[in-house]
């Protein structure tokens, strides 16, 4: 089955959920994610996070990449940083060593937390389907972040291209969220 549908031999550890006639969703236990808090308005910490991500902090409600990071500004003071493990190990090393120097909270959350990418030219209609915001390109652009509540429950959702979507959920809740999508992939012929 899975060779038809061109995924080769995936499984689901290798992060492939689901593929469905345009939809695509996939976990990404790849990646790992770190909170950040601090005063935006700060100085000293707009400093700190200029030199630990090499990027001003975004302003709310908006995603900036920096390298292979995301980073998102998701509240006034906090935000969320995905990238590869290995990439949130070399952040935490930097900001251990330079502790000091570092006027912001860092919290690797990347244990509690699923992150699935959704994919394709029907991803937007899943979401129409399963969250209460706004999802269309206009309203939500490219490089667009929010917090909502996704299929009634609290969710972190990215618009990460004109047809691609970040989820961030409680990794507990992981399954029942790669259900509730798979059903509304169904639910899309």
């Amino acid at each position: 089955m899975q060779a038809q549908l061109g995924l080769g031999a995936l499984s689901m550890t290798d992060g492939c959920v689901s593929k469905k006639p345009g939809c695509l969703l996939r976990q990404r236990p790849d990646l790992g994610l770190l909170a950040v808090q601090g005063d935006a308005g700060d100085a000293g910490f707009q400093a700190s996070f200029e030199r630990l991500f090499a990027v001003m902090p975004p302003d709310a409600g908006q995603v900036a990449d920096s390298g292979p990071l995301s980073i998102a500004r998701v509240a006034r003071c906090e935000y969320l940083i995905c990238g590869r493990h290995a990439h949130i190990a070399d952040l935490k090393a930097r900001e251990h060593t330079s502790r000091g120097d570092v006027s912001c909270w860092i919290l690797d959350i990347t244990h509690g937390q699923a992150i699935f990418d959704l994919e394709g030219h029907r991803a937007h209609d899943i979401l129409a389907a399963s969250c209460g915001l706004d999802m269309r390109l206009g309203a939500f652009p490219v490089a667009s972040a929010t917090r909502t509540r996704f299929a009634h429950i609290p969710a972190y959702i990215e618009r990460r291209g004109l047809e691609g979507f970040r989820l961030v959920v409680e990794r507990p809740l992981a399954v029942y969220i790669r259900d509730w999508i798979e059903t509304g992939m169904d639910a899309l012929r």
